[in-house]
């Protein structure tokens, strides 16, 4: 039996291959919301080495693998679907921020407080689901080393 596997994947788990020259490639590490990443590029993998064969024994960390597999993928998705959700909202605060600075110079406070009470809740959520995408992120990160 051959088993076949690339840097920082374990076994049982083969990279995708580039379309461009169909190399294999690893997985980026993502870095949290705030910080620059690198999602989206890949590294080229060096070219397979062919070890010598040995008798040994069998493999049986599979089934854990698989269910590490699945959970990176998991997050993944949920990280590709929550940045636009995030980066949304942060627009819809820069927006009531600008309402409050309008509402601020003509000083019509009881709209001003009506607005701040919009501007604090989004505010809100929006840490939370920073605080929630940055975890994921660290899990992801922790998961492909």
């Amino acid at each position: 039996m051959v088993e076949t596997t690339a840097e920082g994947l374990k076994i049982g788990i083969t990279p995708d291959i580039s379309n461009d020259n169909y190399q294999a490639i690893s997985r980026p590490e993502i870095g949290n919301y705030n910080e620059q990443s690198s999602m989206g590029t890949n590294k080229k993998l060096s070219n397979p080495e062919i070890l010598s064969e040995l008798n040994g024994r069998e493999y049986t960390g599979i089934i854990n693998t698989i269910a590490t597999e699945n959970e990176i993928q998991e997050i993944w998705n949920y990280l590709m679907a929550q940045k636009p959700v995030i980066d949304s909202d942060k627009n819809e605060l820069t927006k009531l921020g600008s309402d409050l600075d309008y509402y601020k110079s003509i000083e019509d406070y009881d709209t001003y407080n009506s607005v701040v009470k919009k501007y604090n809740s989004l505010l809100y959520k929006i840490n939370k689901e920073i605080d929630q995408y940055n975890e994921k992120v660290n899990r992801y990160n922790y998961l492909v080393q």
